[in-house]
């Protein structure tokens, strides 16, 4: 059994800009816990310094771990191969940019320990601080695949692509064991099989700030994000979804 109580999850592709800082700030934050912890560093098959880096990170570092891909995934294969890997009591995942700061961690575990099994940062709750906004065209897609979600999958959606999201073990292995989706719309999938399979979640406002250098493709999003939700219905429609046995 491991003495890790939370792990950090991490997918990277092409991040070698941002991952450093990322995994320094966490580090610095951690330095005042009271548990083990791990950072496990996913690579998605990225083509430049990401894994070279995380690796002299880990040799300095013991609690980092590098995890990788056999090739480009897809970020939502990333999520999952670093969620089903992770050996913490809870389980966070969180982007490499650090859009919502770690500083915001305090809040998930607290509401984990409180009994929700899924604390998910979201933006649009009245107490979330948006210091830096996207840009217009972002926030315009943003708003065309919140409709989609809601007219497909999700009735009363939170804001399911904030990330930055902590699991506690169990849920986290179902749930991610279940997951289909490999690119961007498996957050929706999560949040909809968590519901499915009964588990609570709690929404969490958080402090967000928009964060160049995203290697998100919007026109691919547009083209293939619809149907990657039409997909997550005709699974439910046939039945494929249920839960893993602990």
């Amino acid at each position: 059994m491991s003495d890790i109580y939370l792990s950090i999850v991490i997918p990277a592709y092409n991040e070698e800009k941002r991952i450093g800082s990322a995994i320094d700030r966490i580090v610095a934050f951690m330095k005042g816990s009271t548990y083990e912890y791990e950072i496990v560093a996913v690579d998605d098959g990225s083509s430049d310094g990401t894994v070279s880096l995380v690796e002299e990170y880990a040799k300095r570092i013991p609690c980092i771990r590098l995890l990788r891909n056999d090739r480009n995934r897809g970020k939502g294969y990333t999520v999952c191969h670093g969620m089903l890997e992770a050996k913490g009591a809870l389980i966070l995942f969180t982007d490499a940019d650090l859009a919502v700061p770690i500083e915001e961690l305090p809040k998930f575990i607290e509401t984990c320990e409180g009994g929700a099994d899924l604390a998910i940062g979201d933006r649009y709750l009245e107490e979330s601080r948006i210091r830096r906004d996207q840009p217009l065209y972002r926030r315009i897609v943003g708003h065309m695949g919140g409709l989609c979600v809601r007219t497909l999958i999700l009735r009363s959606p939170p804001d399911t692509q904030c990330g930055f999201k902590c699991i506690k073990r169990e849920p986290a292995h179902k749930l991610f064991s279940a997951i289909r989706i490999r690119g961007g719309m498996f957050d929706v999938e999560l949040i909809f099989l968590a519901r499915k399979f009964g588990y609570k979640i709690k929404q969490i406002p958080v402090a967000w700030s928009h964060c160049a250098g995203s290697s998100i493709n919007i026109l691919k999003c547009l083209l293939t994000d619809p149907f990657s939700l039409l997909g997550i219905r005709i699974n439910n429609i046939l039945g494929r979804y249920r839960a893993p046995e602990s």
